[in-house]
């Protein structure tokens, strides 16, 4: 046998078969499939699990908001234009934040607004806590809503949901 020949044979007998290919091929396609699904950012539980998204007793249609998908529960009557007027309002003041997935509600009542905030209720009593959720409260009418607004503050632990009228 020639030098080229034997080079040949031994390359055939290096080959894998075709099974062998096509097991590896499908293991291949698998773990990149799954790198991909770990990479990959889930949609925010509390919009999809119900579970979860009604943790303050919201009510109403749970709209995803902003890039960290927050979310605002829209009343009856609400419209989505409504709601992302006070969900801009409230990431400009940067209610909202990346490391804060904020959940609020906004209900329509006869006079105007119910804007459902949460906060932590070590901060209800403050002096300085009530003026700046006053403020607020203010330019959601004037500026935002154009309706009157009452803003209640919710929190909740291990006794419940606790809510606040601040006017």
């Amino acid at each position: 046998m020639s030098e080229s020949n034997i080079e040949n044979s031994a390359i055939e007998k290096k080959r894998l078969s075709p099974t062998v290919k096509g097991l590896l091929w499908v293991l291949l396609f698998f773990s990149v499939a799954s790198v991909f699904w770990l990479l990959n950012p889930r949609v925010d539980p509390r919009i999809s699990d119900f579970s979860d998204a009604y943790a303050y007793g919201f009510e109403g249609y749970p709209m995803p908001y902003g890039d960290e998908l927050h979310s605002i529960y829209r009343g009856d009557g609400i419209s989505v234009e409504v709601a992302e007027r006070f969900g801009d309002y409230l990431d400009h003041i940067d209610y909202f934040t990346s490391d804060y997935g904020g959940i609020v509600q906004l209900k329509q009542n006869s006079e105007g607004y119910e804007a459902y905030l949460t906060y932590r209720m070590e901060y209800w009593d403050s002096p300085e806590f009530i003026e700046e959720v006053g403020n607020l409260e203010e330019d959601l009418e004037k500026f935002v809503l154009m309706k009157p607004v009452s803003l209640i503050v919710l929190d909740e632990n291990e006794n419940g949901v606790h809510q606040r009228t601040l006017r």
